[in-house]
């Protein structure tokens, strides 16, 4: 789960299963943004993304590493 807040902080949980064990990793950061670039610090680095907001859906795109990934939230 992701929860951004408007006081430009988040929180990101996730859960990850290896060898039928399940293990709940829990980090948090800042956001900002400016213009469609949306910039997040979370301790390890600054990731930069293009976003945009259509139709109650969030697409934020970016590169880390040379490798392009997307990711697209919906407003529920």
């Amino acid at each position: 789960t992701h929860n951004i807040n408007a006081d430009n902080t988040f929180i990101t949980v996730d859960y990850d299963l290896k060898d039928s064990v399940c293990t709940k990793k829990e980090s948090n950061g800042t956001w900002e943004t400016e213009g469609s670039n949306l910039q997040i610090d979370d301790g390890k680095g600054k990731l930069s993304f293009t976003y945009s907001i259509k139709d109650g859906k969030l697409t934020l795109d970016g590169k880390r590493d040379g490798v392009n990934f997307k990711f697209v939230y919906i407003k529920t």
